[in-house]
């Protein structure tokens, strides 16, 4: 690899996902637009420090994940990543900042000793060209007095400050007190606004209802790691600052839909009853896509809505996706989940074999459906739920879900356990255990790896560099395609 190409991927890779600088957020919100659909502030030392780097006076120390990169390295492109690692203290390790500008990223921070930067730059990749004062290089890193910026787009980054210098987001109160600071890794502020004017898609859905409903909203989460967790929590904002609550919006969850759930379900997620506000907006929207007979459906819904996923009970079955066991479920009408169930039942007509069971129906597509043969669906309203499943259904499970959504109005949980078949027969280094909740103005999540003895980050470089994991990874999937 070119020592310029190593420069300018080193810078883009820091710039985005570790660096960071010590000026006040005050300082930098003031040339960011107050418009922009996002801005990210990272701490570069919280970063590092879960990808296992650590600086020890003016050595740098790395973990085994960090280490297992550089082990494939040549001797010269390691020689090259530790001078630029030496020469960080460049720019310092507290706040960057990364924003929206028009669908194009820019990173900012404060350089602490811009002459030495400006003259490793020139070093390195030669001479900038000027630009209104702003000196370019290589026309992705731009420099001007202690200011450092990261653009791919030149003319989107002068446009942006143009608009910031109109319009700052150090004016905007629910930006500039909820930028967070440097005991988090990371804190995302997003303009829910902004965000849903520029995407086409919400239009095309019909999602004017969606847009005026959430217009001046923010939504903001931080980033925390601890040990080989991460720890996520967030709130909505109103346009005049205040925490938006979703009690009024979702009621708390029914666990009952837990007993549909096999007990080595890995996924699984719900949400309380949609109030009626909810409900219209859902209603219009789909109203614009042309689809008007929807309501008394969706005015149908009474209860807890739930999505889960549930492996094979036997390893070697994995790649056998008729025995995995997807279920749908939602507190509903009777009559209308029966009226449901009869127009189903009419697909017979179809070339679908249809069979009624004592509290459900079969539906088999013949010839199955692409790897899922046999394909079989099984259809029915149980104990207040119209449920729809892969495999036959029965409230007669086993499992400890229940305590993740008792309370919430929305939850899930994710699991793949370190002592499962599934991290077992794969030769994975850990597994994987996420539980997420929603609950009155706040969003939480933790994901952890589970039996890791690495912080989180490097959790990941250490399983995605594990070359005996992922010989054995591959030697059992072929393996398994081989039954």
């Amino acid at each position: 690899m070119k020592t310029n190409h190593l420069i300018v991927a080193f810078f883009a890779f820091f710039a985005i996902t570790l660096i960071s600088c010590s000026e006040s957020e005050e300082n930098v919100l003031t040339s960011i637009p107050a418009d922009t659909g996002m801005i990210v502030r990272l701490n570069a030392d919280k970063f590092l420090t879960s990808a296992g780097a650590q600086k020890d006076g003016n050595t740098w120390t790395f973990g085994q994940g960090i280490e297992n990169i550089l082990a494939t390295m040549t001797s010269g492109t390691r020689s090259e990543f530790m001078k630029l690692m030496d020469a960080l203290p460049v720019l310092d390790y507290e706040n960057i900042y990364v924003y929206e500008y028009k669908s194009s990223p820019i990173a900012t921070c404060i350089t602490k000793h811009p002459g030495a930067l400006a003259d490793g730059l020139e070093k390195e990749l030669g001479k900038p060209h000027k630009i209104d004062g702003y000196s370019v290089y290589n026309h992705v890193i731009i420099l001007k007095g202690n200011r450092v910026w990261i653009a791919e787009n030149i003319d989107k980054l002068m446009d942006s400050l143009e608009d910031a210098a109109k319009s700052p987001a150090s004016n905007v109160d629910i930006i500039s007190k909820n930028i967070g600071n440097k005991d988090k890794a990371a804190t995302v502020i997003a303009n829910y606004s902004a965000l849903l004017a520029h995407n086409p898609y919400i239009q095309m859905a019909g999602g004017k209802d969606i847009y005026n409903m959430y217009e001046g909203h923010f939504v903001t989460y931080s980033i925390v790691f601890d040990s080989n967790k991460m720890l996520v929590d967030g709130s909505m904002y109103d346009r005049d600052g205040k925490a938006v609550s979703i009690a009024g919006k979702l009621a708390p969850i029914e666990t009952s839909f837990t007993r549909l759930l096999p007990a080595n379900t890995i996924l699984a997620v719900a949400s309380g009853k949609p109030s009626d506000e909810v409900s219209n907006i859902i209603i219009e929207s789909l109203s614009g896509l042309g689809i008007q007979d929807v309501r008394p459906y969706i005015e149908a819904l009474n209860g807890s809505m739930a999505f889960a996923v549930a492996p094979p009970s036997a390893f070697n079955d994995i790649l056998d996706l008729s025995k995995w066991t997807l279920t749908i479920s939602a507190g509903y009408d009777k009559a209308k989940a029966e009226e449901i169930i009869g127009m189903a039942e009419d697909m017979e007509t179809h070339d679908i074999n249809v069979t009624r069971l004592a509290d459900q129906t079969r539906f088999n597509v013949p010839g199955g459906i692409g790897l899922m043969n046999p394909a079989n669906f099984y259809l029915g309203y149980i104990d207040g739920m119209l449920v729809a499943s892969t495999q036959p259904i029965s409230t007669d499970h086993k499992n400890s879900l229940a305590a993740n959504f008792n309370g919430h109005s929305s939850a899930g949980v994710f699991d793949i356990p370190a002592d499962g078949d599934i991290v077992k027969g794969f030769g994975a280094p850990f597994g994987l255990e996420c539980h997420m909740s929603g609950d009155d103005d706040k969003f939480i999540s933790e994901c952890e790896f589970t039996g890791s003895p690495y912080p989180f980050i490097e959790s990941i470089i250490v399983a995605a560099t594990d070359k005996k994991f992922h010989r054995d990874a591959a030697d059992a999937f072929m393996r398994l395609s081989a039954q």
